[in-house]
């Protein structure tokens, strides 16, 4: 093991993948990023800003303050339009904004899917609950050809229940005819329908990208942590920093910063952070790593996920 020399500098040694490494409270911080634990990705949500600007919600798209369903949690839960709100609201804003809140615990499952085809059954099925509110008419022959098809009801109980009663929708002559209804709803609303669904799958599916891009380097670090019997929350805390770098280089959004980043520790090869990893560079108390950071963070959200959650996944 190498020695602390002098107050403030970070330890390491050479006897683990990546090195370990200690962050000592004498050494200062720079103004915009001091806080109480640097590293502590356990709770990053406490340390993020209190504006959040990217984080897609469906009130960003339309006026019917209609439900944030992006976040990795469940979407609170439904509510009628307020006396408040709804005071200054049309009646087609608080009959869309009503049927929206009913069903829109059924966008939680965009965070279950694992594919495109699955969020577009996700999708479908809730455009169908909207219409069983927002457009009966058009709705009625649609749940005919549901009821109608041996398929859902030899499902009924099943894992695949929900998939099978939206194929079974999709076969209706009508089904073309009842979407465009709904949507017609939420443009007389005020809320652009496609684009809030467009937004959470488009979130979805550039983290489970993200996430498969950066898979091999986190089993290879976990697999490394399990093996040092010595290994402390200083090196979890560093590997994440790793992955989370391979994380930001697979979205678009974050790669000239993940770029930006593999300049500042002078990493050799941009798609193996690991090959002459400089462990006193990888400081994520450097401003350079805060876009970094803050920007998986709200790419996981977008995705219907955490950082921790998909570190442990």
């Amino acid at each position: 093991r190498l020695p602390i020399k002098r107050a403030g500098e970070r330890a390491t040694t050479t006897n683990t993948l990546f090195c370990r490494q200690w962050r000592h409270a004498a050494a200062p911080l720079p103004p915009a990023l001091t806080r109480s634990a640097p590293c502590d990705h356990k709770k990053r949500k406490t340390e993020r800003p209190s504006t959040k600007t990217t984080q897609m919600s469906p009130t960003m798209h339309n006026t019917t303050g209609a439900a944030d369903a992006s976040s990795s949690a469940a979407p609170s839960a439904p509510a009628s339009a307020s006396s408040s709100a709804s005071s200054s609201l049309t009646p087609d804003q608080i009959f869309f904004t009503n049927a929206f809140n009913a069903h829109r615990h059924a966008l939680v499952d965009y965070s279950r899917c694992k594919n495109l085809d699955e969020l577009r059954v996700v999708r479908d099925g809730f455009l169908l609950a909207l219409a069983s509110d927002l457009c009966p008419t058009e709705y009625d022959p649609v749940r005919f050809a549901i009821v109608s098809d041996p398929s859902v009801a030899g499902a009924v109980a099943s894992s695949d229940s929900f998939r099978r009663t939206v194929v079974a929708a999709r076969t209706s002559a009508s089904w073309g005819m009842m979407t465009d209804a709904v949507k017609f709803k939420a443009k007389a609303a005020g809320s652009d329908l496609d684009d809030i669904l467009r937004t959470l799958e488009d979130g979805r599916m550039e983290w489970l990208g993200a996430a498969s891009a950066a898979h091999r380097i986190k089993v290879t670090l976990r697999v490394a942590l399990a093996k040092d019997d010595k290994s402390t929350e200083g090196d979890e805390s560093d590997a994440k920093m790793v992955w989370i770098y391979a994380l930001c280089a697979s979205i678009p959004s974050l790669r000239k910063k993940a770029a930006e980043w593999g300049r500042v520790v002078e990493m050799k090869d941009p798609t193996r952070p690991l090959e002459g990893y400089k462990a006193d560079l990888w400081d994520c108390r450097r401003e350079e790593w805060r876009p970094l950071d803050l920007g998986a963070q709200e790419a996981a959200e977008r995705g219907g996920s955490t950082l921790d959650e998909a570190w442990k996944a």
